[in-house]
C-alpha cells in the first residue's frame, strides 16, 4: 500500500499537530507538537501562542526536521 504523500501548504497549528499525532485528542496533539517544536533549535521560534497558521515555508522546515507526519 502506498503511503499518502504529505502536501506542503498553509496549515493551521492544530491541523498540523493532528497530522503528526492522529491518534490523540486535539488538545494532546497540540501539547505534544509544541513540545517537539520547543526541543528543536531550528523550530523553537515557531512556538508562539499568537501564531495560528504555518506558512508553506514553515511547514517545509518542520517536515525537514520532524519528517512527514504520515
Amino acid at each position: 500500500m502506498k503511503k499518502e504523500e504529505f502536501e506542503i501548504r498553509f496549515y493551521g497549528k492544530s491541523e498540523l499537530a493532528m497530522a503528526y499525532y492522529q491518534d490523540d485528542s486535539k488538545k494532546n496533539a497540540l501539547y505534544k507538537f509544541r513540545i517537539e517544536l520547543k526541543r528543536n533549535p531550528r523550530l523553537c521560534h515557531l512556538v508562539n501562542k499568537n501564531v495560528h497558521r504555518f506558512t508553506p515555508r514553515q511547514v517545509k522546515i518542520i517536515t525537514e526536521e520532524l519528517g512527514d507526519p504520515y
